[in-house]
């Protein structure tokens, strides 16, 4: 049993660390003669060979959930979320889909099987305070935008977590969807 409660901690751990991936913005367009999109496709490249690695030859790796043994990891999935969306995704939509994942999926998980009214209150209000907070800093556009735009995203994030699906993590829905989802809308709006 403190194995698995040790494993879950580092997995939050984990989800909060990937909070860090926003300051990709504020690191120098070049790092020792490599551009910092080169270096990000690098960390995935690195990443997503050791996680083929660890399923190539069945290493476990300590803090994975049984499920993970056998299909990509969540943590190979959100370095794809992460590098696509910091490649192809503006800063605005991005960041707040980062920190929503990282600190809302914990929560989820600390209190999704709360019998009152906590799940999934709580969560949902802090996706959209997260989105609110960042759609609200990063752009200049109007309040009732960025509010609407808050609530669908954080709805989304939220919405995407629930679902199991064996080879598809819920950390990469969380970060994909709800951007899509809000540029799409964007797009449509000509926002």
């Amino acid at each position: 049993m403190a194995s698995a409660e040790n494993g879950e901690q580092l997995r939050r751990l984990v989800h909060v660390l990937t909070s860090s991936f926003i300051f990709y913005y504020w690191i120098p367009p070049v790092i020792v003669g490599i551009n910092k999109e080169s270096w990000l496709v690098i960390f995935l490249a690195v990443v997503l060979a050791i996680d083929s690695y660890r399923m190539h030859t069945g290493w476990r790796v300590y803090g994975a959930r049984e499920y993970e043994h056998n299909r990509p990891s969540a943590l190979a999935l959100v370095a794809i979320g992460v590098t696509v969306g910091l490649l192809f995704f503006p800063k605005h939509l991005v960041v707040p889909a980062i920190l929503t994942m990282a600190f809302v999926d914990p929560v989820i998980r600390a209190v999704r099987y709360n019998h009152g009214y906590i799940y999934p209150a709580l969560p949902l209000c802090m996706a959209i305070a997260i989105f609110y907070g960042a759609l609200h800093y990063l752009t200049d556009w109007n309040a009732v935008y960025v509010f609407g735009l808050a609530v669908l995203g954080g709805s989304v994030a939220v919405a995407v977590e629930r679902p199991h699906m064996e080879w598809l993590d819920d950390d990469l829905l969380m970060i994909m969807v709800p951007m899509i989802v809000l540029w799409l809308l964007s797009v449509l709006l000509k926002i």
